[in-house]
């Protein structure tokens, strides 16, 4: 018999379920507030230390959040799941784990309020602090921003709901939702901003190149191409495509930093948690469709980290490195009209990543796919040709770095099914965005919840 569920994600609401909201209530560290820079440094000093060690982190999420969201997407067959470690079925099965992300989002957002409240840039030690704190706030509001808020619309933002904004660390305060555009903005200005003051201490992994990459990412996020395309050729060339050894070494180093890479999470972690987590993935091969992309097999080094049995082999991370550039550059100049120098761009692109590579001409290009999930781009149009050969290389290049689900949300948003062979599961649109917690809006009324979610006392 079949059981469909897709009418609604039913989130259980319990009195002991903590809020989003409740970090504006609460002092840090029983009721002892830091007093010097050196005191206001253990609150970014533990969220870096979290990066390495913790999986909950918001600012940087960790590997485990990059697996679990791949399964959301499509580059894993979940109708061939061969296994019970991945729990996880679909993006339904982790509404309530998602339902608290917020909640984490906000309470490391009011340790960089801290922060910036109290410290100046009067010293050096001050001034790296405060530039960090505000780079990370702006990471953090960026990655709620993709999990909680509708994509992009260009024809109008300024309608469509955003984030609660909150700059300072106010304990009675209870914003409502700022609109998409206000919260693109925010995030801009104080990337912006921290560029400006510049930060190069390594050491605090939140860079002025890190800071530089997240613009990008927001003015790409909020298809602003003509100002993320300069910043996406300007890091592009600071940290250029690798190829061959050194493409594979940096990608085999699993936990470690290296090659092109600017930020990582994880590092911290042991090799031997890591690859248990990861050997999970074997549970679950690849889709056909997925598999289908490596028309040229073995000549495309991507090809290598496919098994027999059809399943990967690659590491697992979230972080930034220099073939993301590469990537948002080449979609940039399609959507700016700029069709020569977009396909000069995947070319040179796929000649790092295929040997004995013929480039492609207009003419060459793979038709359009039309059996694929994603049927139009980012701006609401028909794909062509090329801005499918653009889309169909940033999934090949970024599987298992936390970026296929959101490229499904933010081109379309494509409804479709999974089933274990007992129930059959729709992802809807409205799964994209996660739920918030229904005590999140007892508490602050003027806080709009996501719709398409049932929620039960």
């Amino acid at each position: 018999m079949k059981n469909y569920y897709h009418t609604g994600i039913l989130i259980a609401i319990t009195l002991i379920v903590s809020s989003c909201s409740e970090y504006l209530k609460e002092n840090n560290y029983n009721n002892v507030l830091p007093k010097t820079p050196e005191d206001y440094g253990t609150l970014i000093y533990a969220q870096l230390s979290s990066l390495e060690t913790t999986p909950s982190s918001v600012t940087l999420e960790s590997y485990k959040r990059a697996i679990e969201k791949e399964l959301y997407a499509d580059n894993l067959n979940a109708s061939m799941n061969k296994g019970r470690s991945l729990k996880v079925f679909y993006v339904g099965d982790g509404a309530i784990g998602n339902m608290y992300v917020l909640m984490r989002g906000y309470k490391e957002i009011k340790d960089y309020n801290i922060v910036l409240d109290a410290l100046n840039a009067s010293d050096s030690i001050s001034r790296t602090l405060s530039v960090t704190a505000r780079i990370m706030r702006a990471v953090a509001y960026y990655n709620l921003m993709r999990d909680y808020c509708d994509p992009w619309n260009a024809n109008s933002p300024e309608k469509q709901m955003g984030l609660p904004l909150v700059t300072e660390f106010n304990m009675e305060s209870r914003p409502g939702r700022s609109s998409l555009q206000k919260t693109a903005e925010f995030i801009i200005k104080e990337l912006q901003t921290a560029i400006n003051d510049k930060q190069e201490n390594e050491e605090m992994y939140f860079t002025t190149d890190v800071a530089k990459a997240y613009l990008a990412r927001t003015y790409f996020w909020s298809e602003k191409w003509e100002k993320a395309l300069p910043i996406c050729l300007e890091l592009l060339n600071k940290y250029p495509l690798l190829q061959g050894k050194e493409y594979t070494n940096m990608l085999e180093n699993k936990l470690q930093r290296s090659g092109n890479i600017l930020i990582m999470s994880n590092t911290g972690y042991s090799v031997y948690a890591y690859d248990r987590d990861v050997n999970k993935l074997k549970e679950r091969p690849l889709s056909i469709g997925f598999y289908k992309l490596f028309s040229e097999k073995e000549k495309d080094i991507r090809f290598k980290y496919i098994d027999k049995k059809l399943r990967t082999t690659k590491a697992a991370f979230t972080g930034i490195r220099g073939a993301e550039f590469a990537l948002m550059g080449m979609e940039c100049l399609a959507h700016l009209g700029r069709l020569d120098k977009a396909l000069k761009m995947l070319n040179d692109f796929r000649s790092h990543r295929i040997t004995d590579y013929s480039p492609y001409i207009v003419a060459t290009l793979p038709s359009v796919d039309h059996s694929a999930l994603i049927k139009i781009d980012a701006e609401g149009k028909p794909l062509t040709p090329l801005m499918q050969a653009i889309l169909n290389e940033r999934r090949k290049e970024l599987m298992l770095e936390n970026d296929r689900w959101y490229e499904l949300k933010r081109n379309g948003m494509p409804e479709f099914w999974v089933t274990d062979g007992r129930t059959k599961k729709i992802t809807k649109k409205y799964l994209y965005n996660f739920p918030f917690q229904l005590r999140d809006y007892l508490i602050n009324p003027e806080l709009e919840i996501n719709q398409g979610y049932v929620y039960q006392n």
